[in-house]
């Protein structure tokens, strides 16, 4: 895709996270924003005015804050963070048909009682917003791995144990395989935030197989043998990764000097990027 192209993606994905949340939010049965406000603050680690941006904007919440989502609003695990295949102009048709019908429910309640219904009563029987998981069709789960267990998972093949709580329900595009994993880029790791086009910022959440080799211009995960420190950068090369004896290593910050490598075996290699999950 080319990076002009990268803008209106973001914005897409954008759109199409919001729609989710407020799918989610209101199939549990918060019929307004303002009463899953209330429930979201004392429920989970979220102030109600970040939740409120989670749908609004300008939040955007986190990997480990949309399966609390996930959870919290009873909705399949990777629902909210990867989507059922609808665009974000598909979800936000369902969600105005959903919302006007939620509505005239609402005046038909209170006339017909002379007063107003519990959020509940007027959505625990609402169809129009049904995520059943036979509209979710992953194509498997993946680990999402801190810094430390990265070389320890490859090292064991994909068997490393891991925390079920930290599997990524991906989307059946994502070929999954035995070394696949997400890695998110840490907080203050900006050397590949360029100043305009492709840039991978903090927060970031990329998918990663370590049973892949990279080709000149790709992306890899790539650190200083044992130091357990790891750094995406573009890989430049006469050959592949795995096949080169010499190559260069190039952040998209232009303040970050590039790496010339003479000695392949004296880095750790983490693996082929293969599939960025924006942070929406």
């Amino acid at each position: 895709m080319p990076d002009d192209d990268l803008p209106s993606q973001k914005d897409e994905l954008t759109r199409a996270l919001r729609a989710r949340i407020r799918m989610a939010r209101i199939r549990a049965g918060y019929a307004t924003l303002e009463e899953a406000k209330r429930i979201v603050e004392i429920r989970l680690p979220v102030k109600g005015r970040t939740y409120a941006g989670y749908e609004t904007g300008p939040n955007v919440p986190d990997l480990a804050i949309i399966h609390e989502l996930e959870t919290f609003f009873n909705v399949p695990m990777g629902w909210i963070a990867t989507g059922d295949g609808r665009s974000a102009a598909e979800l936000e048709a369902v969600l105005k048909e959903a919302e006007s019908a939620i509505g005239r429910k609402a005046k038909r309640k209170e006339e017909d009682s002379g007063q107003k219904q519990g959020v509940n009563q007027l959505t625990s029987n609402l169809l129009q917003i049904d995520i059943k998981p036979s509209q979710f069709v992953p194509s498997g789960r993946i680990p999402v791995l801190l810094v430390h267990e990265i070389a320890s998972f490859l090292a064991s093949g994909g068997e490393y144990a891991m925390d079920p709580a930290r599997m990524l329900t991906v989307p059946e595009s994502v070929p999954v395989g035995p070394l696949v994993y997400c890695y998110v880029i840490p907080a203050g790791d900006f050397s590949m935030v360029a100043r305009e086009g492709l840039s991978f910022a903090p927060g970031d959440e990329l998918i990663l197989d370590g049973a892949l080799d990279v080709e000149h211009g790709g992306y890899l995960l790539i650190g200083p043998a044992g130091s357990g420190q790891w750094m995406l950068r573009r890989y430049e090369g006469g050959a592949s990764f795995l096949q080169a004896s010499e190559f260069m290593l190039y952040a998209l910050n232009p303040a970050v000097s590039p790496v010339r490598v003479t000695d392949r075996a004296a880095w750790d290699y983490g693996g082929r990027l293969i599939r960025r999950l924006e942070k929406f």
